[in-house]
């Protein structure tokens, strides 16, 4: 299912600065995956606190390494990576 954004941006006239206008659509259009990311991260963090005050640290640091991951794949696709 396609998430509907949640406005239009429509910026017209000669003093627009194009370039900026298109770099501002990018990131309305990205908005929902990176709020989808920071939660993401966010968990990955308390399963990271979790499994490292469990004493397993090399699991604590695999799953950080796993969301990083995952975020720049969502930087990427944002255009602001």
């Amino acid at each position: 299912m396609t998430k509907k954004p949640l406005f239009r941006l429509v910026l017209k006239g000669p003093a627009v600065d194009h370039e900026k206008a298109q770099r501002i659509r990018t990131l309305c259009v990205a908005a929902p995956w990176m709020r989808d990311e920071l939660r993401d991260g966010i968990e990955a963090a308390q399963r990271v606190l979790d499994t490292w005050s469990q004493g397993d640290l090399a699991g604590a640091v695999n799953g950080l390494e796993e969301w990083i991951a995952s975020a720049r794949v969502t930087l990427a696709k944002a255009g602001a990576a």
